[in-house]
């Protein structure tokens, strides 16, 4: 719709400059909803509305309950061009003096909205699109553009100077806080380049990491931690990032090897006593115990509860068929014990296949392990997991007798 859709309504209004103006700001209003760049630049570029005012509309009625209540609808109308994602609009509206840091009646700015309402759904490229039909072809298109114009409007906003550590009421949150929330990457690296802080933290001392990686958005996770948010951060239950990481029974493994090889604290404690590798022992993870082993995690720590990680792998029923990490837990333990500081059993040796098991741990929690138990664990964990598993130890300089102990071919407790 251009200005000249609105002149007879203009006429109508005969000298009442209110109303005038009430219907300029409105034509405004639907230019930047239809896109028409050039009509909103005639519209302010002749003074006939302040770029800085907000669009003001009819009363609406919401129904709460049996009641009607009636409401005002304000909007700016560079929040309105960064909802719709008005690049193009956005730019003549900041070069006619909008205010980026302008806050709406709600107490939102325009990059925040422009985060907001950034498409949820992730366009594929162009090799993923080649063999599809025509129509899902020209929607990807679409897609990406809409992307495109998304972050446009993020980089106009942080040049004219929009602030990027701009902080949320009441819950503490920052842009990057958002970002993170939403799994959006790209807005990451553009807030970044701009001056944002990575680690600022809410209301819950979570910085967007730990936002990141609690909710499972791995993508925007790896993305924080490349462009240096720090890794060992926590928050009010003294919880890191590779806490979340680990206990999420279906989280990327991706991720945790990205921590860790960028100093995740892999034997810290949360506020409970438990490390990362008690929470991926008991979420069944077998990968990532794998893992955490081969970067020095210590399946000998006890939590709050007097409990080993190997407790809790016995202690969740979903590990009833993984033997693997039944078996990594079991050959890395220096002192077995089959009991909490309660003295309390843990759930699978109450079933039968695990009678034997249950009788070898009881056993062993007798005494503390064998002066040869401990030799042969500290070799185990100078030379890893990985390389115990991949069959290197027949590469090493020394016995068949040695090699053997080192692999648990030779007798012991179990």
């Amino acid at each position: 719709m251009n200005v000249d859709a609105y002149s007879e309504m203009l006429k109508a209004c005969g000298g009442n400059t209110s109303a005038r103006a009430c219907m300029l700001r409105l034509a405004l209003h639907d230019l930047i909803v239809c896109n028409d760049a050039k009509g909103c630049e005639s519209l302010i570029r002749n003074g006939y509305v302040d770029v800085n005012r907000p669009f003001e509309f009819s009363r609406s009625a919401v129904a709460l309950g049996r009641r009607l209540v009636s409401r005002d609808i304000e909007a700016l109308p560079l929040h309105v061009a960064c909802i719709y994602r008005r690049s193009a609009i956005l730019e003549v509206l900041l070069r006619h003096g909008a205010k980026p840091n302008m806050r709406d009646h709600l107490g939102r700015v325009a990059l925040q909205l422009v985060i907001q309402y950034w498409p949820r759904i992730m366009y594929k490229s162009e090799d993923e699109t080649k063999h599809l039909p025509k129509e899902e072809r020209t929607f990807n298109t679409r897609l990406k553009a809409q992307h495109e114009q998304a972050e446009r409007a993020l980089e106009l906003l942080c040049e004219n100077g929009a602030c990027v550590n701009w902080v949320i009421r009441p819950s503490g949150e920052t842009l990057m806080h958002l970002a993170a929330k939403y799994n959006i990457t790209s807005s990451v690296r553009h807030l970044v380049r701009f001056g944002a802080r990575l680690d600022e933290t809410d209301h819950q001392r979570q910085t967007p990491l730990l936002r990141a990686v609690e909710i499972e958005n791995d993508d925007v996770a790896v993305e924080l931690i490349q462009s240096g948010a720090c890794v060992n951060a926590t928050d009010t239950a003294f919880r890191t990032p590779l806490h979340y990481a680990c206990a999420n029974d279906n989280g990327d493994s991706k991720l945790i090897k990205v921590m860790l090889n960028s100093g995740a604290w892999v034997n810290f404690a949360d506020g409970r006593g438990n490390t990362p590798l008690h929470l991926a022992a008991f979420a069944g993870r077998e990968d990532v115990v794998e893992m955490l082993l081969a970067f020095g995690g210590s399946p000998d720590v006890v939590n709050g509860d007097g409990e080993l990680p190997l407790f809790l792998f016995l202690d969740n029923v979903a590990n009833l068929r993984r033997i693997y990490g039944l078996e990594l837990l079991l050959q890395n333990t220096v002192n077995i014990r089959g009991f909490n500081e309660c003295h309390r059993m843990p759930m699978l040796l109450g079933f039968n296949e695990f009678t034997a098991l249950r009788e070898s741990l009881d056993q062993a929690s007798l005494a503390p392990a064998t002066l040869q138990r401990m030799c042969r664990l500290c070799i185990r964990r100078a030379i890893g997991p990985v390389s115990l598993r991949e069959g290197r130890v027949d590469q090493l300089p020394c016995g068949y007798g040695l090699k053997e102990l080192i692999l648990f071919n030779t007798n012991d407790w179990w």
